[in-house]
């Protein structure tokens, strides 16, 4: 199946998780994700936040407050498709921005270098068992991974039925290093 078939098949799926099964799902998957020693071990996490009928991560990041840890969070900008990192120190004044997708006030960009980053959460609608995955065709996080300079712990975050045999990828795409699910 070609990427655009995918995106189209898995967020058809992942619409179609009932709410109660939804909470129980993304309760699994925090607690997955914050036993790992890799998380443990972290200082600075790019993560994103969900929107939509994505994995939701905001309970998530408010652990990742709670445990001391530096949040950082995409900034997407219409005219270069590329991302930068801004910090947060909370979910507190979010709103609506590039995609729809929760993000800070300009005013209140905290931009950093994205080589501090030691673990990023990689959202995407379908992983493989290799790490490859199918985003939302933008190419922001393949750009984004190219462009470091170290080599942070990659994690795909997603809901189990979001997992698939094979994708076919190109030479640009980029795997995570595991996926997380529920």
């Amino acid at each position: 199946m070609d990427k655009k078939s995918l995106r189209k098949s898995f967020k058809e799926i992942r619409n179609n998780i009932s709410d109660e099964e939804r909470k129980i799902w993304d309760k699994k998957a925090f607690d997955n994700l914050i036993s790992l020693d890799e998380y443990k071990n972290s200082k600075n996490i790019f993560a994103f936040i969900n929107f939509g009928s994505e994995i939701d991560t905001k309970a998530l990041l408010e652990r990742f407050f709670s445990d001391g840890k530096n949040v950082f969070i995409p900034i997407t900008e219409k005219n270069n498709n590329m991302m930068k990192l801004t910090r947060i120190k909370s979910l507190d004044g979010l709103e609506p921005g590039h995609y729809g997708i929760l993000s800070p006030k300009e005013e209140d960009y905290d931009f950093v270098d994205p080589d501090l980053i030691d673990f990023v959460l990689v959202p995407g609608l379908c992983f493989d068992k290799e790490g490859y995955r199918v985003g939302y065709g933008g190419g922001y996080y393949d750009r984004f991974f190219s462009s470091l300079k170290n080599s942070p712990i990659k994690v795909g975050f997603c809901y189990k039925n979001q997992l698939v045999e094979k994708i076919d990828h190109d030479e640009f795409d980029l795997p995570v290093d595991f996926i997380i699910t529920n």
